[in-house]
């Protein structure tokens, strides 16, 4: 985020903490703005998934080794 807008962004921050019709106001003016809306086709998800942050990054996660739970079958 660009340096001059830190001290914006936390006042917005502040403001939709504290709620009220200020922060509804706020969310309003917002949203429009910044919502993507719902990903419609294939080739919008793979837009929004390549945008990700995590681009580039390997990403691990081990195989769950836990036993699972037993079930009774009657």
């Amino acid at each position: 985020m660009p340096a001059g807008d830190v001290a914006l962004v936390k006042s917005i921050a502040d403001a939709l903490r504290a709620g009220g019709e200020g922060a509804t106001r706020i969310r309003d003016s917002v949203r429009p703005l910044v919502a993507g809306g719902l990903a419609t086709t294939g080739a919008e998800l793979v837009a929004f998934l390549r945008s990700s942050p995590f681009v580039g990054i390997d990403l691990e996660f081990p195989p769950d080794t836990s036993s699972g739970r037993s079930a009774e079958f009657e």
